[in-house]
């Protein structure tokens, strides 16, 4: 009877369920996709997998491996090696690049996106972080007359000791060798020999300090910096009423300007009341009558140097050259800035404005 025959429609969910996984299945998947990049958490199971040894298997026909019965290679590592050795318990990551003639020795770890290539050559236990590359050889480049690509390649090769550590984005490059027990500083550059229990940083590497010595810290150019802008505040502050007095004369300031010759200059009493202003000294630098210092003298010393018609400041001491417009005069530009500035300090401003257009005054 009809409702006795099978019910073809019923039957690709019937087959869709029996392939669906299972929640064991799942977290087994899931398991095996987070050990391929964290491979430290690998286990023996894990190890003696039948994908795994038919991986290594494969890498000993195709890729020249010599690889220990404890050392792990993930899934999605991309090795392509004319020769390798893996020593014990040593594990490379997924989306490692190992390519040329490689050696690693026990308990070395190579970190996802680790790239290896040329001539290598590590002891045990030598730990490479994400994003390291060790280039174990060189392209020819000296002849410019020929390209790049057409000049061939050259291998001296790298040796790295036991118990190096190599941190994230670091470069070795071809012929470096480096000590036993050192470390290599995130993103440093290593173009030169590495000794032994040191720890370099850089770009080029150097030696920061040695393991297991004392720490010396390399001080930030932040710091380089405060610190040197407090020794020139010290030495200012100790000096600067000297160089006012030194540079004093009747009536002004005297200073040896840009061309090294000593003249008076409105700049110069400008900048002398600006300087003592500074360190809360402005009466210091004022004008006297007799031997009184003089605020409203010093002002309207200042304010008499404004040309009424452009509001520009030429410098009694170095007129305009004859024909040459006041605008085009850079030192009474200058000075619009300069006595501007002192007037300030002082309290007061210009007596006119300035009519010079705005791209004249910025040029």
């Amino acid at each position: 009877m009809i409702r006795d025959q099978p019910q073809p429609h019923l039957l690709p969910r019937k087959l869709q369920k029996m392939n669906e996984p299972t929640a064991d299945t799942a977290a087994e998947a899931h398991r095996k996709a987070r050990i391929a990049v964290l491979s430290w958490e690998r286990t023996d199971a894990d190890i003696a997998d039948p994908a795994h040894q038919a991986r290594i298997a494969d890498l000993t026909r195709h890729a020249g491996a010599l690889i220990a019965a404890t050392a792990f290679v993930a899934p999605g590592a991309e090795v392509f090696t004319d020769r390798l050795v893996l020593g014990e318990r040593s594990w490379i990551a997924a989306h490692a690049i190992v390519r040329g003639d490689v050696a690693f020795g026990d308990d070395c770890t190579i970190n996802a996106y680790a790239c290896i290539s040329g001539q290598v050559r590590c002891g045990n236990g030598v730990r490479i972080a994400s994003h390291v590359s060790i280039v174990g050889f060189n392209h020819g480049f000296e002849d410019p007359d020929r390209p790049i690509h057409e000049q061939g390649l050259t291998s001296v090769g790298i040796e790295i000791g036991d118990d190096v550590w190599i941190g994230a984005n670091a470069v070795i490059l071809d012929g470096v060798n480096v000590g036993h027990g050192a470390v290599i500083a995130a993103g440093a550059v290593v173009t030169r020999d590495v000794p032994a229990l040191a720890i370099v940083a850089g770009v080029p590497a150097k030696v920061v300090r040695r393991r297991g010595g004392e720490r010396r810290t390399t001080p930030s150019r932040r710091s380089e910096a405060e610190r040197a802008l407090t020794a020139l505040d010290a030495r200012v502050k100790a000096d600067w009423r000297q160089v006012l007095t030194r540079n004093r004369i009747e009536g002004g300031y005297l200073s040896r300007e840009a061309d090294g010759i000593a003249r008076p200059s409105a700049r110069h009493l400008c900048d002398a009341l600006e300087i003592a202003t500074g360190f809360g000294a402005l009466e210091e630098a004022l004008l006297t009558v007799g031997e009184i210092a003089s605020r409203n003298t010093t002002i309207s010393r200042l304010q008499d140097l404004q040309d009424p018609a452009s509001g520009l400041f030429p410098d009694p001491s170095r007129p305009p050259k004859a024909g040459v417009p006041l605008r085009n005069d850079g030192l009474a530009l200058y000075n619009v800035l300069a006595v501007g500035y002192a007037l300030e300090v002082l309290g007061a401003a210009p007596r006119h404005r300035v009519s010079v257009p705005d791209s004249k005054l910025q040029q």
